[in-house]
């Protein structure tokens, strides 16, 4: 094994090496044989940098469900060895590390190891001695950190581990723990210092609002900390994420968690629960809305209806091509100009990397619409659909038609009547209502539906997971012997 260390920069392709007389004892002959195949197939780090921008959901994942790894679903996971084991069990905790990489549990997974801060260096150093090596692990989330000298001091201790271990320089990544108030204030300085290892910023709310006493479930606190932390990575070049949301239970506040970080402009978010990565995933990748408008950019840029300022000075433009960037124009009421352009040339790129791939020869199901299918009187229209009524669908409901109802624009006394339990918002009447309609199987296209003495038997608030039956109760022709079918709807 060679102990030269490589001159490659750490954006190339890197062939890892392993020391067999660093391996921990406890591996077997026959497992240091299965130890260096797996060496030997691991590609995961030539283009770190690059999937890392598709990477939504980072779960902190306990030892106890590794071998559940591949079914979960998250984009990346995070072994502890930090906050959460305690230090008499840290080194069991790098054993079931050391472990699970020799069964390859995380062999097509992407993982990332959180080590002990540098306070805790003896901690620290055996983590590093334990980890460096193992084929599984892309990095490390580095923990504590208040400056860039920090950063540099970790990647020189990494950078030994390695060279002790003939692996190129810079092959384990960093993703920065962005948890105390110092890190806040030089997170620029943090996220272009580590030596070009770092690939992302990962928000840490509990320590953070621990050390300053702030109230973290308020929006104006979490404010500052999230545009800084993805100020700072979008100026250095690596991603932003969001923190994880900790109240496992709460499905509406994790869905409000997910949208405002994505507002923010988060690439993802960490989860510490694996019920939350879907919720995660759907929140950050982009929304079918957003996609099309991205292809009718793209489509005007490529007819030409974005040349206004060409047509206007009715300049030539000369033989030089143009860039795939360049346009400015008027679509939908719009000045759509290179921002734009950019923008929908990355989601759609993001767009193709997120969805999922279709197998060969799997074919779609034909479906029946229930207008071919014989209606009597009296039957109920089996609907499919359902709906949970989010915080965030609420609060667009209530931006565009306001309410003047006591009971929605009052919550205490919506619960003194019993219409809205503590923490969740009534619904307002008519969107319950128009919920009914736009929930229909017919899709509004088939059958004209409308309200005639609507009445609402049950209270509906967020958090209620709603479904629609439709009963029909009578049927008549019309002149061309098209159905008209009239339809009272009930939740």
């Amino acid at each position: 094994m060679s102990n030269n260390v490589s001159k490659n920069t750490i954006e190339a392709p890197i062939a890892l090496g392993i020391d067999k007389s660093e391996t921990t004892s406890s591996i077997a002959k026959d497992g240091i044989a299965a130890y260096e195949k797996q060496v030997n197939k691991s590609n995961k780090r030539s283009d770190t940098k690059l999937k890392v921008r598709y990477w939504r959901s980072l779960l902190f994942i306990p030892q106890y469900a590794y071998h559940k790894a591949l079914t979960i679903g998250a984009d990346c996971f995070i072994a502890d060895l930090q906050d959460s084991i305690p230090l008499h069990l840290k080194e069991e905790a790098r054993q079931g590390i050391i472990d699970a990489d020799l069964k390859g549990i995380f062999q097509n997974c992407n993982l990332i190891v959180r080590i002990n801060e540098l306070e805790e260096r003896a901690e620290l150093l055996r983590d590093l001695e334990k980890m460096v090596g193992l084929p599984s692990v892309l990095g490390f989330l580095v923990t504590m950190i208040e400056s860039a000298n920090d950063m540099d001091e970790l990647h020189a201790l990494v950078s030994a581990e390695e060279q002790k271990k003939g692996i190129p320089i810079g092959t384990y990544r960093f993703i920065v723990l962005v948890e105390t108030p110092a890190a806040i204030f030089n997170a620029l300085e943090i996220a272009k210092a580590g030596g070009g290892r770092n690939i992302g910023m990962l928000f840490g709310s509990g320590d953070l609002f621990r050390l300053t006493r702030a109230d973290s479930a308020v929006k104006l606190t979490l404010d500052f900390p999230r545009n800084d932390i993805v100020f700072a990575c979008r100026a250095a070049g690596i991603e932003p994420f969001d923190t994880p949301y900790t109240n496992i239970e709460d499905k509406i506040g994790l869905e409000w968690s997910c949208v405002s970080g994505k507002k923010h402009g988060f690439t993802g978010k960490a989860a510490i629960h694996s019920s939350h990565i879907k919720t995660i995933k759907r929140v950050f990748t982009p929304e079918p809305k957003k996609i099309e408008q991205a292809k009718a950019i793209l489509a005007a840029q490529k007819n030409g209806q974005l040349t206004i300022l060409q047509q206007k000075t009715k300049w030539a433009g000369g033989l030089i091509e143009p860039r795939v960037t360049d346009g400015m124009g008027k679509l939908g009421g719009k000045l759509i100009g290179p921002p734009h352009i950019k923008d929908s040339l990355f989601l759609l790129e993001q767009a193709k990397a997120l969805m999922p791939k279709a197998k060969p020869g799997l074919r779609g199901k034909a479906i029946k619409h229930i207008a071919n299918n014989k209606l009597q009187a009296g039957e109920v229209i089996p609907n499919p659909f359902e709906m949970t009524i989010t915080e965030s669908l609420l609060g667009l409901w209530q931006t565009a038609f306001y309410s003047q109802d006591i009971v929605v624009t009052s919550q205490l006394y919506a619960q003194k009547l019993g219409l809205a339990p503590k923490g969740q918002s009534s619904v307002p009447f008519m969107m319950g209502m128009y919920l009914a309609v736009c929930m229909s199987e017919t899709h509004g296209a088939l059958y004209h539906l409308g309200f005639r003495n609507a009445r609402q038997h049950a209270p509906i608030y967020s958090g209620l997971t709603v479904r629609q039956n439709i009963i029909i109760k009578s049927i008549q022709l019309t002149s061309n012997q098209k159905i008209v079918s009239l339809l009272p709807v009930g939740n």
